[in-house]
């Protein structure tokens, strides 16, 4: 019988030529690893090099806009109710014009709406809107008038002089910025624009402020603050203050600054982190800065030893110390930091008057 030997010859030298190579298939198996590994490490190389590129954007984002949602920390065009254990005198429902009852009522701290009932609240948001915290797109800011509940005595009307609100329920109208007064009949006389009256060098005017919204979170924030066309005396405040201080104290000082400026210029750190805060006076920092005159931001502090130590600390930590002239509100009871800093024990027990503070 006779062998297929042709087979048996092929296999023998393929047999010689792996040997002769020192293992060929091995050979090309790892040529093939190399190049798989090649494309993956260009892959990585790319990854890293787009995500070092976003991380820088954001950062230089980041050191011109605050982080804290303006939408979630004041309800835009909505109101900011409060208790009405705040209420100083008596009052008539803005929506319903009722007598307030005490123990019922609500009254709104940034534009000085009153309300008596939840019903009453709903219409209000829904109907009456709050005086504006940003409009960016508009050259001036208009008075924003509120009907009647006018302080007693001393109102005297912008166009005639003659005495405001007088008489029973709502009458005539105030100025939620400025606090001017002025009869319903003599409404039309008054000027759109507002001038902020005696504390328009301390206010942030709405169409000097420019939100933006972050993309990725979908959060909006302060994107840019303009200066207002009267700079030679601007020198804007920021308040920061603990909601959460010295019994009801800390509410009533907000609420009472909020009354006077921007409501976006007053920040409470148990909503808001002291970080976001203390940015807010370097943007406003950085404004000033670029005025013939330079001047710092000034900073008011209203809570008690913890909350002033925290700001403080905060303020030398970030290096923003020298970016700010600092005022304490102490609230509280043992402010030992703030009477060794010269600013007193305690507030008295009558209402803080903010304009005259300011002055």
């Amino acid at each position: 019988m006779e062998m297929d030997t042709s087979n048996s010859g092929s296999e023998s030298a393929v047999e010689d030529r792996l040997a002769s190579t020192g293992g060929g298939g091995e050979e090309l198996h790892n040529s093939g690893s190399v190049t798989t590994s090649s494309s993956y490490g260009g892959q990585l190389l790319l990854s890293l090099v787009v995500i070092g590129g976003m991380a820088w954007v954001l950062t230089m984002l980041s050191r011109r806009t605050l982080k804290w949602d303006i939408r979630r920390y004041y309800a835009m065009n909505k109101h900011h109710w409060c208790s009405s254990a705040l209420f100083t005198q008596p009052s008539h429902c803005s929506v319903c014009a009722a007598v307030i009852v005490a123990s019922g009522g609500a009254f709104c701290d940034c534009c000085g709406l009153y309300t008596d009932n939840d019903e009453c609240i709903t219409n209000a948001d829904c109907k009456l809107p709050c005086k504006p915290m940003t409009d960016a797109t508009a050259a001036d800011t208009a008075h924003h008038w509120v009907k009647g509940n006018l302080p007693i005595g001393g109102c005297g009307c912008a166009v005639c002089g003659e005495e405001c609100g007088e008489g029973v329920g709502l009458r005539d109208y105030l100025c939620a910025w400025c606090g001017g007064t002025v009869h319903s009949a003599c409404k039309t006389n008054v000027a759109r624009a507002c001038d902020f009256g005696s504390v328009r060098e301390f206010v942030v005017p709405p169409h000097c402020v420019q939100l933006g919204r972050v993309r990725l979170t979908g959060r909006y924030t302060i994107r840019r603050v303009t200066s207002p066309a009267d700079t030679e005396h601007w020198t804007p405040v920021i308040v920061i203050g603990n909601a959460l201080a010295g019994s009801s104290e800390a509410e009533s000082v907000l609420s009472a600054f909020r009354r006077v400026l921007n409501p976006l210029q007053v920040v409470d750190v148990s909503s808001v982190t002291v970080e976001e805060a203390v940015r807010w006076c370097r943007l406003l920092y950085d404004k000033l800065l670029q005025h013939s005159t330079p001047r710092k931001v000034k900073l008011v502090i209203a809570g008690g030893d913890g909350t002033i130590a925290w700001v403080l600390n905060t303020l030398h930590t970030k290096k923003l110390m020298q970016c700010v002239e600092i005022a304490l509100v102490p609230l509280g009871t043992g402010n030992d930091l703030s009477r060794v800093l010269g600013w007193g024990g305690a507030l008295d027990s009558t209402p803080l008057d903010v304009a005259q503070y300011l002055r």
